[in-house]
């Protein structure tokens, strides 16, 4: 298969903006998120996710690039 589909659970950035000031900054952490969708490239830099495919346009749509270092578990799925 030439695009797999994947999930892939990674890191992301997190902005606490209630007030804009937190005392407790041991709760600040970063989301754990998953993207699912079909995997476009994987490198040592990044991973590139689309979740939509047109296939009478050949198009990619919704895709995700997230950096290499913020990916936690790539898992192939069925389908």
């Amino acid at each position: 298969m030439k695009y797999p589909l994947v999930e892939v659970t990674w890191k992301d950035a997190a902005h606490y903006a209630k007030g804009s000031w937190i005392t407790n900054t041991d709760t600040a952490k970063p989301v754990i998120a998953k993207t699912i969708g079909w995997l476009l490239r994987r490198n040592r830099l990044e991973i590139a996710v689309a979740q939509t495919r047109s296939d009478d346009l050949d198009q990619w749509g919704g895709v995700w690039v997230i950096p290499a270092g913020w990916v936690t578990k790539v898992r192939r799925l069925k389908g």
